[in-house]
């Protein structure tokens, strides 16, 4: 899953010439990536790791990268407005 994921990461980078900031995932694709890091990591780590937002919906067929505005929360952490 990581290995795709820096693939499609770096194709929209390379497209659009700059990162992605929002990934899609199904919950078997989550739970997948979960795995691959292990019990010591959470999802706060995950996110950071990957340097984007991760949003999870029923119906994502495949893993999907994009880049959205973002605002940052009261506590100073980036939100996707998506």
């Amino acid at each position: 899953m990581l290995s795709f994921i820096y693939r499609i990461a770096t194709a929209f980078k390379s497209e659009y010439g700059h990162p992605p900031n929002v990934l899609y995932l199904n919950p078997a694709h989550l739970q997948r990536l979960l795995g691959e890091f292990g019990p010591g990591y959470d999802f706060e780590f995950i996110t950071g790791f990957l340097g984007m937002e991760v949003l999870v919906y029923p119906d994502q067929a495949h893993p999907h990268v994009a880049w959205t505005h973002c605002q940052a929360d009261p506590e100073g952490k980036q939100r996707s407005t998506a």
